[in-house]
């Protein structure tokens, strides 16, 4: 099972399964990292975490 790592606010937190990171409301930009990555990468560039991703709609100005 995958274990993954975020940061929030310069911290780095983790290990999570992917379970507990539908807690974390990730955002397309979130920083994370799991085992087979070369370098951390944001949360909207990992398929598995699409439909855990916290949308924020865009200003309506």
């Amino acid at each position: 099972m995958k274990k993954y790592y975020i940061q929030n606010n310069d911290k780095e937190e983790g290990p999570f399964s992917l379970e507990e990171l539908k807690n974390k409301n990730l955002k397309n930009d979130s920083p994370i990292w799991h085992q087979g990555l070369v370098k951390w990468t944001v949360a909207g560039e990992l398929n598995e975490l699409k439909d855990i991703i916290v949308s924020t709609p865009p200003s309506i100005y």
